[in-house]
């Protein structure tokens, strides 16, 4: 059972780092995020 725990706590831990990451994208590149608006507001 405490490996079951362990593989939990893995899992938790990696989806916090995946939605770390995808704040920092969408952060660092705003511009990105800009030109997606304008194109179908074109």
């Amino acid at each position: 059972e405490s490996s079951n725990d362990d593989d939990d706590d893995d899992d938790v831990e990696k989806n916090e780092e995946d939605k770390e990451e995808e704040e920092h994208l969408a952060l660092a590149d705003p511009s990105d995020v800009s030109k997606d608006d304008l194109v179908p507001s074109s």
